[in-house]
């Protein structure tokens, strides 16, 4: 892997006239995630994308404001607390990276990936679901509606280049394969009506690439389950869904998977895929750990060289294939900040830089990458 560096710190720094002929198709990027919920905590985190990307990602995941979503595609006419969330990003983007590359994605499921998102109304997010929408299928009506007018409502509102129909959305299938058909009957409604909106838009729904390889355990029993007259079912349900998709894009943190370690040709069966429908690929959420982290049943396993070279391998695929963007999903490592539950320990060191903002040697590499400079893919 070093070896590799030195030729990759030897191509970045020659002279502009031999660089001209080396250039990155895939943009880079991160989310604002502040590692303390306040001013200082978006500042920083703002203050690094500024500086170590060219894409901004906002993904929402909190609910959807079911009812006004079903008669408006304006986000002004949604519950006032979504309206100052909205409002915030957006005047933060204008004031710290005016003009940078948008990824917005939205959730229709809940976090626990089993139903509906929950409704988000006067009282906030995470509020319980009322009728219609507490026994409405994904492929119902009402549902198509209000999220074909909620996505309408983030794209007027941010602008993205790149829109996610749904995150990491074939965990609903190992939870709820009953409701699987329904969810890309959904997928197939949503990105055909956006498509003839936005035709320059990529639209896309998400994968979680190691539930596609079986290694979690809802995937795994899944597969388990249907192994006699299905056993491939935890990809070909993802390449029929990319007949209604425009790259495929994962998310992949290889370090939730226990005693998972990146192999050569880990990624191949994403680019495989997406190179039968002709389409790029892209990694909308990544991220490893670079410290061990005890989460009571497991210590997930990370140290800052598991780190660097995780993160390099990802980046020279991308330098490598055809892919749309990386996004490391957390720029500064959170540590007990967001509690210390598992789940919340789970990417507390997935930041590029630690919490006093001083640089850890991932940094260095992804900013390799990032000097070589940017064009958009022919």
């Amino acid at each position: 892997m070093f070896r590799c560096l030195l030729v990759l710190l030897a191509l970045v720094t020659l002279p502009a006239v031999a660089q001209e002929t080396y250039v990155r198709e895939f943009r880079m990027g991160f989310t604002p995630y502040p590692p303390t919920f306040n001013q200082a905590g978006y500042d920083q985190s703002y203050q690094i994308i500024q500086q170590h990307a060219d894409l901004i990602s906002h993904t929402f995941q909190a609910g959807i404001p079911w009812d006004d979503a079903l008669i408006s595609s304006s986000y002004r006419d949604y519950p006032a607390s979504l309206q100052q969330e909205w409002d915030f990003l957006l005047e933060a983007d204008a004031n710290n990276v005016p003009g940078m590359a948008r990824y917005v994605s939205m959730l229709p499921t809940n976090i626990q990936y089993n139903s509906l998102a929950t409704l988000w109304n006067e009282n906030g997010p995470g509020q319980p679901l009322g009728a219609p929408w507490d026994t409405a299928a994904f492929n119902s009506p009402e549902v198509k509606t209000a999220l074909l007018n909620y996505s309408i409502a983030l794209i007027e509102a941010f602008q993205p280049e790149y829109f996610g129909l749904g995150v990491e959305i074939n965990i609903l299938m190992a939870k709820r394969f009953d409701a699987w058909d329904d969810y890309k009957e959904l997928n197939q409604y949503l990105y055909t009506e956006l498509k003839q909106r936005y035709p320059d838009l990529y639209v896309f729904p998400t994968i979680q690439y190691e539930h596609m390889l079986g290694l979690h355990d809802a995937s795994r029993q899944l597969a388990d389950y249907l192994a006699e007259f299905y056993p491939t079912v935890l990809w070909w349900e993802m390449y029929e869904l990319m007949f209604y998709s425009d790259a495929f894009v994962i998310s992949t943190f290889p370090y939730l998977s226990y005693n998972n370690q990146i192999y050569d040709g880990y990624y191949d069966l994403a680019f495989n895929l997406a190179t039968v429908h002709d389409i790029p690929v892209a990694i909308d959420q990544m991220g490893s750990l670079s410290r061990d982290v005890d989460v009571g049943p497991v210590v997930l396993k990370g140290s800052e060289e598991v780190q660097l070279n995780t993160i390099y391998y990802l980046l020279a695929a991308c330098y490598q294939s055809d892919v749309l963007f990386a996004v490391n999903f957390f720029t500064v490592d959170y540590a007990e900040n967001y509690g210390n539950s598992p789940i919340s320990l789970s990417w507390a060191y997935a930041g590029l830089f630690n919490p006093d903002g001083s640089p850890k040697p991932v940094a260095a590499l992804w900013d390799l990458f990032l000097d070589i400079p940017y064009q958009p893919p022919q």
